[in-house]
């Protein structure tokens, strides 16, 4: 109780820690833009916002409330003083929304920053309307999931102590009305079982010792788990009450924990192969053991109330089947011995149930006995993990062979030829490669460039190429040229990018006419997108030419 009330007090703390966090993002109004400071390196997080109410946090994968399900706009970092955009990425995790200090929001973009300082941060044309400001700070995820996690544990904890205490208080409750101890086993005597009061001497000398595990004596909670994971391939012997119960509440609270695991890593991980290998791992096979565990239990449940095991079958008859098993295994266990009793099956007769067995050779049997089990349960583990790591191995092997499949399988667009081109062939959605354009560095564009489909690597892709300026007009100097070139491929890039994203991963370089080449006609204007990085890719940037 103590723990779940540490839990829970930790959890609450959580949840005020990540209204705090909230609180004190960087906002900026939309549309608009104004300065944040950044005093650490490092990865943040851009949210978008609307006017909310406290309190509420949510983690989502597509299928939870989130606040804006479609959103777009323009947005900006630069440094203070100059210096390249910080590229932005649109949040491809799971979704982060919540409802703190007078706001409501969601994850929208993430950057990292290499150089802590002030930026100015600028966003225009954002739908829909409702978005208000833009808020900046590190990601609330992690807060937000530990929070949740003790909140749960917490509970589970608490729930479980409820449950043992009302189960403690009533079993004593009985035991104080019936004014005895729990039933034991009496020893086997000429005529059958000789019953004399619990803990004195029975007629045959001594103390009759208590019913063990296997022949249906109670047990606690710790004992019901220790010894039903002990013994969870053995079918013969008995099972009581108590023994059933409480490895029945420890199965549904471990399936919990470890569904609730299993949710958590495929929200954070995504459907891939790779989660669904480590879900299998983490989920099935426990699943499967304790399953195969909770099986052998009920069959020495019904051994306890004197039928056979195969009534277990009666679960697979719908609607009536798992009403009558219930009714079976709350029923209390015959008082002595009977035909599944565990000594007078392993005598080999069943007539061993009546006939005497002196103490010497029951316990030279219960010694057997334990052999048996332990070999028993060696060789069950030694085949459960086996078969775990088989069919573990068969998950990672299929999934590696389609991840091959999909990676060798050929690009219907691989097999565009490669062409060289002059500056005048260059038309938008050409990919270029090659490391002689000087992208970036104001060097004089090369007679022929090579271009490639936009699916094979490349480092630069032309997104506009025609007439900027009239035959007419005489050359306006190199400073106008320049400045024209550069704000029409700006405007340019804005509309031929697919995704916002791009504008701040992608920087430009145009060719434009110089004094030299004006006299002849040669009012054109080439832009040429390229990765800040100068890293290659094997995409189009563009909706239409990908």
């Amino acid at each position: 109780m103590a723990g779940a009330v540490i839990c829970i007090v930790f959890a609450v703390t959580s949840f005020v820690s990540v209204d705090r966090q909230v609180a004190d993002f960087q906002r900026v109004p939309v549309p608009g833009h104004a300065g944040v400071n950044f005093a650490q390196p490092g990865s943040y997080v851009i949210y978008i916002e609307e006017p909310g109410q406290c309190c509420s946090f949510n983690i989502a994968s597509g299928g939870g409330f989130i606040p804006f399900p479609r959103w777009s706009m323009d947005v900006a970092l630069v440094p203070v003083g100059g210096g390249p955009q910080v590229p932005l990425s649109t949040w491809r995790g799971a979704i982060e929304s919540y409802g703190a200090a007078g706001h409501q929001g969601q994850t929208a973009l993430h950057f990292t920053i290499g150089h802590p300082g002030r930026y100015v941060l600028g966003t225009r044309n954002a739908a829909p309307a409702s978005i208000t400001d833009l808020a900046v700070g590190r990601g609330i995820g992690r807060g937000v999931l530990a929070a949740v996690v003790l909140m749960i544990v917490g509970s589970l904890t608490l729930l479980a102590g409820l449950i043992v205490a009302v189960v403690t208080a009533v079993r004593r409750r009985g035991n104080r009305r019936q004014g005895q101890v729990p039933p034991f086993m009496p020893p086997m005597v000429d005529g059958g079982p000789q019953w004399s009061p619990p803990g004195e001497p029975a007629a045959s000398g001594p103390m009759i010792p208590p019913r063990s595990y296997l022949q249906g004596g109670p047990v606690g909670f710790g004992a019901a788990i220790s010894y039903g994971l002990r013994n969870w391939l053995v079918y013969r012997g008995r099972a009581s009450r108590s023994a059933y119960w409480w490895f029945t509440l420890f199965l549904a609270i471990v399936i919990f924990a470890v569904e609730l695991i299993a949710a958590v890593i495929a929200t954070i991980a995504g459907n891939t192969w790779a989660t669904a290998a480590l879900i299998f791992v983490l989920v099935g096979i426990p699943t499967i053991y304790l399953s195969l565990g909770w099986l052998a239990l009920t069959v020495r449940r019904l051994h306890d109330i004197g039928k056979s095991g195969w009534w277990v079958l009666i679960q697979l008859v719908p609607f009536a089947g798992p009403i009558i098993l219930l009714v079976f295994t709350v029923s209390e266990g015959t008082p002595g011995p009977n035909s599944h009793d565990l000594l007078a099956t392993d005598a080999g007769d069943a007539r061993a149930a009546r006939q005497p067995v002196p103490l010497a050779d029951q316990q030279i049997i219960q010694d057997t006995l334990a052999g048996k089990r332990a070999s028993g349960h060696r060789r069950g583990l030694l085949v459960m993990v086996g078969a775990g790591l088989v069919v573990l191995a068969g998950v990672i092997a299929v999934g590696a062979i389609a991840t091959s499949v999909r990676s060798s399988r050929p690009l219907a667009s691989s097999a565009a030829p490669v062409r060289q081109l002059t500056v005048d062939q260059l038309d938008p959605g050409d990919c270029l490669r090659g490391s002689n354009m000087g992208l970036g560095t104001g060097s004089t564009w090369p007679t022929y460039v090579t271009a490639v489909s936009c699916t094979q690597r490349h480092i630069a892709e032309v997104f506009f190429a025609g007439s900027a300026w009239p035959q007419s007009l005489a050359y306006p100097g190199d400073n106008t040229i320049g400045a024209q070139a550069y704000d029409r491929c700006s405007s340019a890039l804005t509309a031929y990018v697919r995704s916002i994203k791009y504008l701040g991963t992608f920087s430009f370089d145009d060719i434009a006419p110089d004094r030299s080449t004006w006299p002849s006609g040669d009012r054109s204007v080439v832009c040429v997108a390229y990765r800040y990085d100068r890293q290659s890719v094997n995409y189009s940037i563009s909706k239409r030419y990908r």
